[in-house]
């Protein structure tokens, strides 16, 4: 199957940040990480990276779960027609013994009303127009991108980026030149950010459970870092400036970013 086919937008995570052996623990990482990295970026900063980590954490695996687009429309396919056959045999012309036949099934059914021909006939037919609508659906869907591989992690790395020139005030930069002498701030920043996160989440390279984080990112993630920058700087050309990182209403056990110093800065989103 083409990496490329065309997925159903779905949500099924089988992980969650809640499901971490030391949660608190975690947040402390995540703290510590953006005073090391930002400096002292405020609570606005510390909501927007939960937030961010969050959504990555459930859009990977969205990602990976989602269903090819082609087993949908053969399922509503099936459904359909076999639906469309049960209408029409419903609402056929009657034949010699039809009344009868139709009677008995109907005394069989102890006379239930939702089991009476005449409700059948527009249940099965409300059915097909159901099937009909989302057949259009799914046509509207295959013209879309759902479930493309590495558009969460994309996502992550431009919610990532809105963070970062949010708290510093500094453009994130990434070099596609693989013998820059020193990664950038920024690509630093992403790098530490994911590597605090469950190895299964770790890309450019791709980890297996036996796989250290790096001191240092690779080439080939900073090369995938400028990647995904570009794609931010063309959705920001197309669409304007970026929504800020979407704050959620829950509350990330980030304490000392909560009750630290507030700057100029920090106050976006």
């Amino acid at each position: 199957m083409s990496r490329t086919s065309h997925k159903l937008p779905t949500l099924r995570a089988a992980w969650t940040l809640d499901d971490l052996p030391d949660g608190e623990r975690f947040w402390q990482r995540v703290e510590a990480t953006l005073r090391r990295h930002l400096g002292e970026p405020g609570a606005a900063a510390g909501r927007a990276a939960a937030a961010a980590i969050e959504e990555y954490v459930l859009a990977a695996q969205a990602e990976a779960n989602a269903v090819p687009l082609a087993r949908a429309e053969a399922r509503v396919a099936e459904l359909r027609r076999t639906a469309a056959a049960f209408w029409q045999a419903l609402w056929r012309e009657r034949r010699d013994g039809a009344t009868e036949a139709e009677s008995l099934i109907e005394q069989m059914s102890d006379h239930r009303p939702d089991l009476a021909l005449r409700a059948l006939g527009k249940l099965a037919g409300d059915f097909v127009s159901a099937c009909d609508r989302a057949q259009e659906e799914l046509a509207a869907l295959a013209r879309g991108k759902h479930g493309a591989p590495g558009a969460a992690w994309t996502q992550f790395i431009a919610a990532l980026a809105d963070l970062f020139e949010a708290a510093t005030a500094t453009p994130a930069t990434a070099s596609k030149d693989r013998t820059a002498a020193q990664p950038s701030r920024f690509v630093r920043f992403a790098h530490a950010v994911q590597s605090l996160l469950p190895w299964i989440f770790w890309r450019h390279p791709r980890a297996t459970k036996n796989t250290k984080p790096s001191a240092e990112p690779s080439g080939a993630f900073t090369l995938a870092v400028a990647k995904a920058l570009a794609v931010r700087r063309r959705a920001r050309h197309r669409y304007g400036s970026p929504l800020p990182a979407r704050i959620r209403n829950r509350v990330y056990p980030i304490s000392a970013l909560s009750s630290g110093p507030k700057s100029d800065k920090s106050d976006f989103g």
